[in-house]
This record gives structure tokens, C-alpha cells and sequence, in this order.
């Protein structure tokens, strides 16, 4: 490869990598992006309840796994979740549409399919067993204004 085969090559990598990073550096200068870690969080979008292999695989209900029941957050409008500055660790994540909630209050079957806010804190899931990108940690669930149901 030439050199000027090798500069273009660089050139445009690097345009590439500034490209990638302009919305992160948009949201943060902007304030639009929720924090990871932070208690208040405030999510409105559709429960769902589904049911994902769980132990000893976590592969295939057919073949024996256990099933895990677990709460979602069909989200109304896509938010950005930021990770924390110097988090070497954390992912920022962009257009997120769903999240999965760990309970840490009662969760109202009576909201499955229905709009609902849920209140808690965001977190990034660890390690392989997450069914979304982010996890919120619910306080609170509450039906939506003109609750509605859901697709």
C-alpha cells in the first residue's frame, strides 16, 4: 500500500471515528442524556411481561432451561443513557427503546400492556444475562395520564 494509499486510509478513518462521536458529544453538551447511576429517572413507555430461558443454560425453554419471567419498558420516545465520566467500564447508549426492569417495589400486574411511568435508577446490566441494553432499578410504577392500552 502506498503512502498516500496509507494517508487517505487514516484520513478517513479518522473522520469516521469523529463522525461516530459527534452525537455523544451533542447529547452530553446538551444535557439531553440520562445518567447512569442517577435515582431519579423517569421512564414512561408500555409494560410488558415476557418470559426468557433462564438457568441452567439460559439457552432454550425446549431443552429444559427454566423459564424467567422478566418486566420491560416498551419506551414512548427513545432516550440516551450517558455513562458516567472516567467510567472506564460504562457504554453510552443511544436511541434506546426498551428497558428492562428489576423491581425494587411491587410491580401492578394490572399495567401489563398499559402506558406506565416507572421511576428508579439506570443502570447498565453486567456480565451476559441482560435482555436490554440498560436496566432501570423501579421505586415507583405508576399508571400513565390517559392510560391507554398498549400494542
Amino acid at each position: 500500500m502506498s503512502r498516500s494509499t496509507r494517508t487517505r486510509t487514516f484520513a478517513r478513518l479518522l473522520a469516521l471515528l469523529a463522525a461516530s462521536a459527534l452525537p455523544l458529544a451533542l447529547a452530553h453538551a446538551q444535557g439531553s442524556c440520562l445518567p447512569y447511576g442517577s435515582a431519579d429517572a423517569r421512564l414512561t413507555g408500555t409494560l410488558r411481561l415476557e418470559v426468557f430461558a433462564g438457568a441452567p443454560h439460559y439457552r432454550s425453554l425446549a431443552e429444559g432451561d427454566q423459564p424467567e419471567t422478566v418486566w420491560l419498558l416498551q419506551l414512548d420516545k427513545p432516550v440516551c443513557v450517558a455513562a458516567a465520566p472516567g467510567d472506564e467500564s460504562g457504554v453510552s447508549r443511544f436511541g434506546v427503546t426498551s428497558v428492562q426492569i428489576v423491581p425494587r417495589t411491587a410491580m401492578p400486574l394490572e399495567l401489563k400492556g398499559r402506558t406506565a411511568v416507572v421511576e428508579g435508577s439506570l443502570q447498565q446490566p453486567r456480565g451476559t444475562h441482560g435482555h436490554a441494553d440498560v436496566l432501570l432499578l423501579a421505586v415507583r410504577v405508576t399508571p400513565a395520564t390517559g392510560n391507554h392500552p398498549g400494542n
